[in-house]
């Protein structure tokens, strides 16, 4: 609060000014001491801001003095008055005051953050007595919402307080509905009193979970949803989303490569491949920052930097200019890009291909490595060589039949790669279709969408490769193929699904994640849209859309939880119906959230095995598990995580009971530090393991709640602890921890429902 005054200041002069400024604060607000709080029984009961008052010209009386009548907040603590007064000869003064406000006698409350519905706890308050005398103090509590909130027992207790003493006093509190009750408690002593009301919430336990339905039409089609019986009617509801094509929101990763500050061969190439997508798809979609006039010189003018990149030998070499090392498969993949761009008209140097292609077919037959384990990487980057040159035109007979004696050993890129090789040479028969039968047989359908899961090979991270990036090239060999549709699409989902901000992970992940993306909507969205749509649900017109042209704009719609309960729908199965009139396909995602009602949860695996327990934690560092603290107990959480596949970009909650709160138990700065001090899966023990088993690389400690995250977690077990301090007595329910991929909702797990006490 700022406020001009004018002062009268002791001086000759009969007007000065003052060039300064005064501060009342709070003792302790600025003095270093910590917080704004008087650490005797007079105790604040909020904290309050500093009071400065600005001061300009004063007048000073006959008798050369000045005085201020100062209006102080009401509150119990410390005032320190401070001022300081100055005039034109220099002359300067400064003096302070403290006053301190107390009451004979305070009550200061001891209640829990908050209670679950069932749990029963000790509200208490602490009396403090600046009295002379003894006396008999009388503590009476009360809820005002019953409902929420009731005491059982005596609510008027009665307590002896010595003089200059303190006691506290406990009432049994018992947590009833959702809500928020105001709690009343006063004390008498002697012939003082003092009072407060407090809000207090009374919160419900859910563990919030999700099904989806995803799919496409050229007509109409059918899905059936069941709304669980007994949810939460404020919680989740049916998300509905519908577009005219698969591509949503794809310039975001064409924006990353295009941004991307380094430029190495391979980041350039990347640019390069999402600057010839977007200049081939026009108006379709656009990309940012870029008008669609100017992409096709931007990419023709890349193309031609390219070539800065290739060596002698007729390599490229990762920079320019720096022909130390060149690489076969950053060359076949440099090519690749040339390759596209020759593809759709944009002028390429034969010369520098032919080079190339010589350069390739000269490491081509280079002896194979004689440590096996290089074997995997080793044929992934044949398989691509042979890829780029046999789709140049060059034969590759004999490169084709040797690698193909070695498909057992190859990630399923590079099977990917040796496919394509077989289609551009137009090979039919036995080989593609064993190729194809071993590609089909390494994508996971979960939930609606499919993916693969690579190789974890230490010695393909060289080569660039991840899950998503295997699982776009795999996409694109079946898209070029024609084969297995049903696959395909689910595929399309998942690659659109696992990004993050719209784009990949890198940009190897993005530039074939476009590539596959853009070849399967040239091949299966060719139909300029034009149509009409409606979803019904349960026979009720629900979301009426219109799409006409090419658009990457997907029109939503959601429903509440308390909307689909009206439709009578709870524990019965009721249509949803999707229905497409005009010309194109209609792409649709239904999603629907919801929370159990149910007191008690049981464990659930979706995809998710997790486990939980608490354990009293020592100084010596043993942990024995069990449900029933001390108040002041440290108290050890363990979540364990058994996967049997990899899961990325996931996220977990474990609901803190209500009478324990986080602890700041660790300082990890990064978070490969995070994940060797929590993950004790029994393999993270350098920078390797970190990068090859991932882990939880982000934590977030709340009141009543752990949030921990995840980039990626590999296949197998994991483990996180973290710390938690009983403070307050009585018994508490906890809400069950919940996993889930973020971009995977369905797929998900929880503990069960668990009972904690405290004891005081």
């Amino acid at each position: 609060m700022y406020v001009d005054k004018a002062l009268q200041v002791a001086n000759d002069d009969s007007r000065q000014r003052i060039i300064s400024r005064r501060v009342i604060t709070p003792k302790g607000a600025n003095d270093g001491g910590g917080g704004g709080r008087d650490a005797g029984p007079g105790m604040l009961r909020k904290d309050f801001r500093v009071l400065a008052f600005w001061v300009g010209s004063v007048v000073t009386n006959n008798r050369g003095k000045a005085s201020v009548d100062l209006k102080l907040p009401e509150s119990l603590t410390t005032y320190r008055i401070m001022a300081v007064a100055a005039d034109k000869a220099s002359r300067f003064g400064s003096g302070q005051s403290e006053i301190r406000v107390n009451k004979p006698v305070v009550l200061r409350p001891t209640f829990p953050r908050f209670m679950s519905i069932g749990d029963k706890a000790f509200f208490g308050a602490v009396v403090n007595s600046q009295l002379k005398q003894a006396g008999t103090a009388q503590v009476t509590i009360r809820s005002l919402d019953p409902a929420v909130l009731t005491f059982e027992g005596d609510t008027t207790k009665s307590e002896t307080i010595a003089p200059g003493g303190s006691a506290e006093v406990r009432f049994q509190g018992v947590a009833r509905t959702a809500g928020t009750a105001r709690v009343q408690i006063n004390v008498k002593l002697l012939n003082e009193t003092d009072a407060f009301e407090e809000t207090f919430p009374v919160e419900l336990l859910v563990s919030p979970e999700v099904v989806a339905a995803y799919g496409s039409t050229k007509n109409k089609a059918r899905e059936q949803l069941e709304v669980p019986a007994n949810v939460v009617p404020t919680i989740g509801g049916l998300h509905l989303e519908l577009a005219s094509t698969a591509m949503v929101g794809l310039g975001e990763g064409a924006r990353y490569l295009v941004e991307y500050p380094y430029g190495c061969a391979e980041q350039r190439s990347s640019t390069t491949l999402a600057l010839l997508l977007a200049a081939d798809l026009g108006d379709a979609f656009k990309l940012p920052g870029i008008a669609a006039a100017d992409l096709k010189p931007i990419a023709q003018k890349n193309l031609t930097d390219l070539q800065k990149f290739q060596c002698e030998n007729g390599g490229f070499a990762f920079w320019a200019g720096d022909c130390r090392l060149t690489s076969p498969y950053l060359t076949s993949y440099v090519i690749h890009v040339e390759q596209r761009g020759q593809q759709l008209g944009y002028t390429v140097r034969k010369e520098m291909l032919d080079h190339a292609y010589e350069y390739l077919d000269t490491e081509l037959a280079k002896k194979q490595p004689e440590n096996e384990g290089w074997w995997p990487a080793f044929t992934a980057w044949q398989a691509f060589a042979v890829k780029v040159l046999a789709e140049g035109g060059r034969n590759e007979d004999s490169n084709i039949n040797r690698l193909y004696q070695y498909i057992d050993r190859m990630p399923l890129f590079g099977l990917s790669y040796l496919q394509d090789a077989l289609m551009a040479k137009h090979e039919t028969g036995a080989r593609p279709d064993e190729l194809a039968r071993r590609i089909r047989n390494a994508i996971l359908a979960e939930g609606g969408s499919a993916h693969v899961e690579e190789l974890q090979d230490p010695y393909l991270f060289w080569l660039w490769s991840s899950s998503t990036r295997s699982t776009a090239i795999a996409l694109d060999t079946l898209v070029k193929g024609g084969r297995d549709e049903t696959l395909i699409n689910p595929m399309v989902r998942w690659l659109l699904a696992a990004r993050k901000d719209g784009r990949w992970g890198n940009t190897q992940e993005n530039a074939m994640a476009m590539e596959a993306l853009v070849d399967y909507y040239r091949k299966y969205e060719s139909e300029v849209p034009d149509f009409t749509s409606v979803v019904t649900l349960a026979q009720r017109p629900v979301q009426n859309e219109s799409f006409k042209g090419r658009s990457a704009v997907s029109k939503t719609k959601d429903i509440g939880m308390s909307d689909l309960l009206a439709i009578d729908s709870a524990g019965k199965k009721v249509d949803l119906s999707f229905e497409k009139n005009g010309t194109g396909t209609l792409f649709y995602v239904a999603r629907m959230k919801y929370a159990s009602a149910e007191p008690v949860l049981k464990g659930l695996n979706a995809g998710f095995d997790i486990e939980r327990h608490y354990a009293v934690s020592s100084k010596s560092g043993e942990a024995k598990e069990s449900k029933s603290f001390q108040a002041g107990d440290l108290v050890k959480v363990t979540l364990t995580f058994r996967l049997t596949k990899e899961r990325r970009f996931v996220a977990v909650t474990d609901p803190v009971p209500a009478g324990l709160e986080p602890v700041e138990s660790w300082f990890a700065t990064t978070a490969a530090d995070l994940v060797k001090q929590n993950d004790q899966g029994g393999e993270n023990t350098d920078d390797w393991a970190w990068w090859r088993r991932g882990g939880f690389d982000h934590v977030e400690r709340h009141d009543d709640r752990v949030n921990l995250f995840a980039t990626r977690l590999a296949e197998g077990k994991h483990v996180f602890t973290y710390l938690l301090r009983a403070t307050t007595a009585g018994s508490f329910q906890t809400a069950p921890a919940h996993a889930e991929e973020m971009y995977e909702p369905e797929v998900f797990g929880r503990t069960a429902t668990e009972m904690i006490e405290v004891k005081p």
